[in-house]
């Protein structure tokens, strides 16, 4: 619910929406008073047996539009009508990122907003795949793609892992890993990949910064009208492994220029330290630590030092007044004053 709470905070939900994907999950439930078309890969009956033995499947709410390989825009037809839509982990799984993208655009109204939650590569089985980039995305668009290439469908196989806990986590390393599928698997779904049906992918990998700067660049080219209005990088572990972005007509370029946009994503990968970096990291605190323990060492015994001075500093003053307290030095005060007059004499 709190992540609920979070997405629901960045747009006005009072409004007409469109939900993409909304499986057994909704981000706003028609049930709740939401005024909310729904589209899904299935209608609701098919997704509540898909997801029977998920907790919540039985209350999944009925499909207003059922995909079946058209656009968006063709499957629902209605242009300029949506306060907002929402797609919650679904970008990237489309073939074509520019053609959802556009067609959003389309069924938006002017004021209109895209919310989207998008997995963060840094932090799921994508971890080993590199950020996709704008010519992966305008190819696929100039190849008006309705399913993965092969070399997604293969990549999506061949680099993914998980932990032993689960396929997302909010650790910032890649240790304890292991590959997704054990190696038969593996080859038993590279040889499904040749199938004429649709298989679906990850098609598409960001962290923050580089949907950023893939959103500015394609918007740049003229390609999409979206900008990005936020986006924010979720930092509480119930949701670290995604990131937040809201796109709009509305949206401001980017005050960082490329150079700049390309560090960030360098920056954002650098994040993620691995086992070798995690090992060097843990020497050099034992180094750092025995360099500490060596300096308070060398602090206490010149502390003892200066406390054994200070002692006999302490002693030659008592013994010096207690000369000068004794009948002695009083006798001889006169023969050392006479003393002292010869000597300057």
């Amino acid at each position: 619910m709190e992540r609920i709470k979070r997405i629901r905070s960045l747009f006005d939900t009072s409004g007409v929406g469109l939900e993409i994907g909304a499986s057994y999950n909704p981000i706003l439930r028609k049930s709740d008073g939401f005024n909310v078309k729904i589209v899904d890969h299935a209608d609701a009956d098919a997704l509540k047996y898909k997801y029977r033995n998920v907790p919540g499947s039985d209350k999944i709410e009925e499909v207003d539009y059922v995909s079946d390989g058209r656009s968006l825009i063709d499957l629902i037809n209605l242009h300029n009508y949506f306060d907002f839509i929402i797609a919650s982990h679904v970008v990237e799984h489309v073939p074509d990122v520019v053609s959802f993208l556009n067609d959003c655009h389309s069924l938006l109204n002017a004021s209109g907003v895209l919310v989207l939650a998008v997995p963060d590569k840094r932090f799921c089985f994508d971890v080993f795949r590199p950020v996709s980039t704008v010519g992966e995305a305008y190819e696929a668009y100039m190849q008006r793609r309705t399913r993965h290439s092969a070399a997604t469908l293969i990549d999506d196989i061949i680099y993914s892992v998980r932990k032993p806990s689960d396929f997302v986590w909010v650790e910032k390393d890649t240790a304890d890993l292991c590959m997704r599928l054990p190696e038969s698997e593996a080859h038993a779904a590279i040889a499904r990949t040749r199938d004429l049906a649709y298989n679906d992918a990850h098609g598409w990998c960001f962290t923050p910064s580089s949907f950023r700067f893939l959103i500015e660049k394609l918007n740049m080219l003229g390609i999409i009208k979206l900008r990005v209005l936020t986006l924010s990088k979720c930092s509480e572990p119930i949701d670290q492994h995604e990131f937040l972005t809201v796109l709009s007509n509305r949206g401001d370029a980017s005050k960082l220029d490329d150079i700049a946009h390309l560090q960030a994503i360098e920056d954002d990968l650098r994040e993620i330290r691995t086992p070798g970096q995690i090992a060097a990291e843990i020497e050099a605190q034992k180094a750092e630590s025995e360099r500490i323990r060596v300096l308070q060492d060398l602090l206490h015994q010149a502390e003892r030092d200066r406390q054994i001075a200070l002692e006999q500093v302490a002693a030659a003053e008592a013994e010096v007044a207690r000369i000068r307290s004794s009948k002695t030095w009083r006798y001889t005060e006169t023969a050392r004053n006479l003393y002292a007059r010869m000597r300057r004499s």
